[in-house]
């Protein structure tokens, strides 16, 4: 079923404009009057038939002219195969653009993520579909404001809070339910070592222990709980720890097994903010929130 021009031409137009928006807000170089575009000039620009080929957009960083990206929004009305990868990864290669944005209509095939992988550590493509930059999500009266912190604030935010190990505290290296329940699990034999330093570890279980096995899985259960209740509890709202001393600003506290520490909450680099920000796994994100009673306050997100 074809779309009206008229509908197809508002649809491209909210897009292409949230596209600006979103690399305005990510520090790249952007027209005031690219920004403020209304839907007659856009037309008068691209036509009432827009085609898509047409809407490309080519900016640099604002303290950076040699870090240029590239939006590109490929014609094809199906899933985006490995073929527009290509093309779009040989149009990088010539311009020495180490950075784009795909938008397009339906899913990447499993092929072309496959192959959008493979070459993530030279050529950096972030996909989109139309759907979801028809609206600006930072300007959802829900969302509150946030800010990406830069290499010295957030080493600054670390040593303020004693956050001492971005890697650990943040990518998840010490995490408490996985290593108490991997604890439990039998080790992998090594068949390369002498057979009288293996223990040995059965095939196949012999005789089933019920009580220590109920005392396993009540202890791991009672251990995620703690864990969930940690990680899910509000900043800002009277939440203390089992000491009864509450936790510092912005941050909360975590028995572990390597002792007591605070720790930032996280947020997914799936999340759809992380995403309009093309936030990387350690960066922090420093969020104001309206409060009734303190009037605003202030919380801190790393990205795992």
């Amino acid at each position: 079923m074809s779309v009206p021009d008229d509908e197809e031409a508002t649809k491209l137009f909210r897009v292409r404009r949230t596209a600006l928006q979103m690399l305005d807000d990510r520090g790249y170089a952007v027209k005031e009057s690219d920004l403020n575009i209304t839907k007659q000039k856009f037309v008068e620009q691209f036509g009432a038939n827009v085609k898509r080929e047409d809407l490309l957009i080519e900016t640099e960083k604002r303290d950076d002219a040699s870090n240029r990206i590239f939006v590109i929004f490929p014609e094809v009305q199906k899933k985006v195969g490995c073929a527009i990868v290509k093309d779009c990864i040989v149009r990088m290669h010539a311009q020495n653009v180490s950075r784009a944005i795909l938008v397009v209509q339906q899913a990447l095939t499993p092929q072309a993520k496959a192959a959008v992988n493979e070459v993530n550590r030279k050529f950096q493509i972030e996909t989109f579909q139309e759907a979801e930059l028809l609206v600006n999500v930072t300007e959802h009266y829900l969302v509150p404001k946030h800010e990406v912190l830069s290499t010295e604030q957030r080493q600054e935010l670390f040593q303020k809070y004693n956050v001492k190990s971005i890697q650990e505290l943040c990518m998840g290296v010490a995490d408490p339910p996985k290593n108490r329940e991997s604890a439990l699990l039998p080790q992998k034999r090594d068949r390369n070592a002498p057979q009288s330093s293996q223990r040995r570890v059965p095939n196949r279980v012999t005789r089933l222990d019920l009580a220590r096995l109920a005392s396993d899985e009540a202890r791991l259960v009672s251990i995620w709980s703690e864990w969930s209740r940690l990680a899910s509890a509000p900043i800002g709202h009277g939440w203390f720890d089992g000491s009864g001393n509450r936790p510092r600003h912005g941050l909360r506290r975590a028995n572990t097994e390597i002792g007591e520490r605070e720790t930032l909450p996280r947020m997914l680099v799936t999340d759809p903010v992380a995403r309009y920000f093309g936030l990387k796994p350690g960066q922090v994100v420093k969020i104001t929130r309206p409060s009734e009673t303190a009037g605003t306050y202030v919380t801190y997100r790393c990205i795992v």
